[in-house]
């Protein structure tokens, strides 16, 4: 891809690209660093120039990574592999995969990996998936429970090892919330805990006023623009104009809701924050609120507000909400199966790294990670790397190597290992 764009350019074109990759940006004649942080933490320029004069920019959150200043930490030792905890795929043929058996080692950090169309989401999302629903039932979450029906040739795999799997979990990139009202603090389900400390307030007691009242989905909602905040006008030709609400001000909530504040603040200012602030905000009130923002926050999404609108959340941003809300309720269990889709897409260096961390943790507790990735910072921290190819489409679909990124590097027939760190 990079050599096809220094082409684009060598004729005379301008090539823009919002990248985190480190090859990309090393190969880039001119960088704009924003930052230094997300959210309201972010929003300014940091730097412009080469990338000799980009790595020794102090201000950078990326920069360092990028000199001996601050190194990515690649995994040194791996966790062994116990024979008796094996998840075993037989006759995989769906799409490009050519009838094959993959041996899934449990108890460790699973790393899937492969060119693109090398056929892993076709092993991961489109056969091992349904396989787990179907035979763990409740006990594998797929997304926001949606079912993940088997196609035809999938019926002919067999999965085996499944009794090592006390539950199982399925963390992909779809977005968050169904409604037109969903966004985190809903999902995360900690908005039912919010409305609970609004109605206990002594004022909200005193007019006799229920949780129902501080959601726009139910009493709170502004009767004129449903919740809302903003009224829509179609102008023609298939265009909208978006009028803020006069009614409720844009709050989406009515006015009763609105005079009621918990040390200060109403509803709708709860919902403006950050999880940063909100985690301060709400420490000592709220255990259960309290975890939720804390998981969220290590997972590298304490930017985010509470009541930002599930559209404008990214499928990576998404991934991480889902991780947060089912680490935060608690399951110290062992035997949890965790699978993410590409958890580092749309990731910094430095997000990428305290995700790693968390998911480190989950596995020294005694909990199993497959990780179906393309960042070779990701996959050298994995303890067991599965190879497919050799190219995409008719030219993959079989395992071309496994094994510790140690080994995969030392494989000759491994064209990802060329790129371990």
């Amino acid at each position: 891809l990079i050599s096809i764009i220094e082409k684009l350019i060598m004729r005379g074109n301008t090539v823009i690209a919002v990248e985190h990759d480190e090859n990309f940006i090393r190969n880039a004649d001119y960088i704009i660093d924003l930052g230094p942080l997300a959210g309201i933490g972010g929003g300014r320029r940091i730097f412009q120039g080469s990338i000799d004069e980009f790595i020794m920019c102090e201000e950078s959150m990326t920069a360092p990574y990028l000199s001996d200043r601050k190194a990515f930490p690649v995994k040194r030792t791996y966790k062994p592999i116990n024979p008796d905890m094996m998840l075993i795929i037989e006759n995989a043929s769906i799409h490009n995969l050519n009838n094959i058996t993959v041996n899934i080692p449990l108890g460790l950090m699973v790393g899937v990996a492969g060119v693109s169309g090398s056929g892993k989401s076709s092993l991961i999302t489109d056969t091992l998936v349904p396989k787990l629903k179907g035979l763990l039932k409740s006990k594998c979450i797929v997304g926001d429970n949606e079912e993940k029906q088997e196609d035809e040739s999938v019926k002919g795999c067999i999965l085996k090892g499944t009794t090592n799997i006390k539950r199982c979990l399925i963390i992909d990139q779809k977005p968050i919330g169904r409604s037109r009202t969903s966004c985190p603090a809903t999902y995360t389900q900690m908005f039912d805990q919010i409305r609970d400390l609004f109605a206990a307030t002594q004022d909200a007691v005193k007019n006799g006023y229920t949780s129902g009242l501080f959601t726009v989905n139910s009493k709170g909602g502004c009767k004129v623009c449903k919740g809302d905040g903003i009224i829509r006008y179609h102008v023609g030709f298939g265009n909208f104009l978006d009028i803020e609400c006069e009614t409720c001000g844009g709050s989406g909530f009515v006015a009763e809701a609105m005079e009621i504040t918990l040390e200060g603040k109403n509803i709708k200012d709860i919902l403006d924050f950050t999880v940063d602030e909100a985690y301060v905000f709400f420490q000592g009130k709220d255990k259960k609120i309290e975890s939720i923002l804390k998981t969220l926050i290590r997972t590298g999404m304490g930017y985010i507000k509470l009541g930002q609108k599930t559209p404008t959340i990214s499928g990576g941003e998404s991934q991480r909400i889902k991780l947060a809300k089912e680490l935060s309720k608690g399951h110290n269990a062992k035997n949890t199966l965790y699978i993410l889709d590409e958890p580092t897409t749309g990731l910094s260096f430095h997000d990428s790294e305290k995700l790693m961390t968390l998911l480190q943790e989950l596995v020294d507790v005694g909990n199993s990670v497959i990780i179906t990735e393309h960042d070779p910072y990701i996959l050298s921290n994995c303890d067991y790397i599965i190879e497919l190819g050799p190219g995409g489409g008719r030219d993959g679909g079989i395992v071309v190597s496994e094994g510790t990124p140690s080994e995969l590097r030392q494989n000759n027939n491994s064209i990802i290992g060329r790129y371990l760190k």
